[in-house]
């Protein structure tokens, strides 16, 4: 039997490790030149890969910019300028529905998939940081649930909007000098919870129809919304039985949603390195881990979620994890964090702090190249996922060289992954159904 295809998505981030621009091999100046980020979209094309993916924050605390680099570019110019820079790869960011207004939202959004020709995806999240809320005028964060059922009256409005331009609503006939018919541009009069819109939107219908629409919270609130509305699905989940069960649930909600369960795709957020031997990437990973200041990752980790351990020391007992509801930020991040103690079976203080320095709270995967494509190959033949965004561990051999000149062209060689495009648009190469 023929191997299954995956999805491959490149997180086009400059390092999901923390420490890595103290490698002497980094160049520093390099993460903030729109040149390097060109180059690599320009690569991840050259082999096929679905999507560029970008995460995004509206805030930081100032302990987060002290050991790493923040976040280098806004997405809408980011993605904009390599839609210019590439003609196949598809461009998805992140845009946050708590801070942004759905009118203003739906122009740039749509203006990118013209620009793109069909290739835009909007990940939309709800933030979860005070230092986010805190930009726009709040004390704080706007409470949890609220704030995804503000998402999903954004997506209401936004998707109302992108089609309020019939796809026929050009006309441009140079004898009776109609260039758009009226009756095929509407008003949507929404009235809600949220938003007052009267429109239309003053950008044509995009290409897609709408851009691709994905989604990360494993909450229940995030898992509703998901159902309802995304097509393409994050997960973090530390083993293949976990992620496999919640694809199952996905779609069985997709579905009571009247959705066709294959219009939701899952991908897993995959990090780690890899080199030709396990020796040599053992190497690696140490050498990052020793640059990595040892409390860094979960003081973060506490700032997210409001979990304090400060007072603890290394040796003690690893108290009871809060439950991830009790929280107003980052309830998937606590989950993860619920996988990762289990996975890892961690007891004490110091163990949790080694595993999230060495970003265990996420999957990560470190071996050969060859090491990682059965990794990757076993959970897409599982039924895990459907496939991967893949982090990559830096600019170096070991990082996004390993992922796009060895890693890609394995799984090819395989037949796990293809070796060309298959449509125009990032909505045709997923394999979703357009939209209306």
């Amino acid at each position: 039997m023929a191997p299954k295809k995956m999805i491959i998505n490149l997180d086009i981030r400059a390092s999901q490790f923390n420490a890595f621009w103290r490698l002497p091999e980094t160049d520093v100046a390099a993460l903030y030149d729109f040149e390097t980020y060109r180059r690599l979209a320009q690569r991840a094309e050259a082999v096929a890969i679905h999507a560029l993916f970008d995460a995004d924050s509206l805030g930081i605390n100032p302990e987060d910019a002290a050991y790493t680099p923040s976040r280098i570019f806004e997405p809408t110019g980011y993605f904009s300028a390599l839609a210019a820079s590439t003609s196949r790869i598809g461009l998805i960011g992140t845009w946050s529905t708590t801070f942004n207004e759905p009118f203003n939202l739906a122009r740039k959004l749509a203006s990118l998939d013209h620009l793109s020709k069909g290739r835009a995806g909007f990940n939309l999240v709800t933030s979860a940081l005070d230092a986010a809320a805190r930009n726009f005028g709040l004390d704080e964060l706007p409470e949890h649930d609220q704030r995804y059922a503000r998402a999903a009256e954004f997506v209401e409005v936004i998707r109302k909007l992108w089609t309020s331009f019939d796809a026929d609503a050009l006309v441009a006939d140079k004898e009776t000098g109609l260039f758009t018919d009226p009756g095929r541009v509407h008003r949507i009069d929404h009235e809600g919870t949220f938003f007052k819109v009267r429109g239309p939107l003053t950008t044509f219908r995009p290409p897609q129809g709408w851009p691709v629409l994905s989604q990360a919270g494993e909450s229940e609130a995030g898992k509703a919304l998901a159902a309802r509305y995304a097509e393409l699905v994050y997960t973090g989940a530390h083993n293949r039985e976990t992620a496999k069960a919640y694809r199952d649930e996905l779609r069985v909600r997709a579905e009571k949603e009247g959705r066709d369960p294959d219009s939701i795709k899952l991908v897993q957020a995959l990090h780690g390195a890899m080199a030709d031997t396990r020796a040599e990437v053992e190497d690696y990973m140490a050498r990052i881990t020793a640059l990595t200041p040892a409390t860094d990752e979960l003081r973060r980790w506490e700032r997210m979620t409001g979990w304090d351990l400060s007072a603890l020391a290394e040796s003690d007992p690893l108290p009871p994890l809060p439950d991830p509801r009790s929280t107003n930020n980052y309830q998937t991040q606590l989950i993860r964090m619920h996988q990762m103690v289990e996975s890892e079976g961690i007891t004490t203080v110091g163990e949790l702090i080694e595993n999230t320095r060495q970003r265990k709270h996420s999957k990560l995967v470190v071996g050969s190249v060859g090491e990682v494509a059965d990794h990757m190959q076993d959970w897409v033949e599982y039924g895990a996922v459907d496939g991967f965004v893949v982090g990559h561990g830096d600019q170096t051999r070991y990082g996004v060289d390993a992922v796009l000149d060895k890693l890609v062209p394995e799984l090819q060689r395989r037949g796990a992954f293809r070796t060309e495009y298959t449509g125009t648009t990032l909505r045709e190469n997923y394999g979703l159904p357009a939209a209306p």
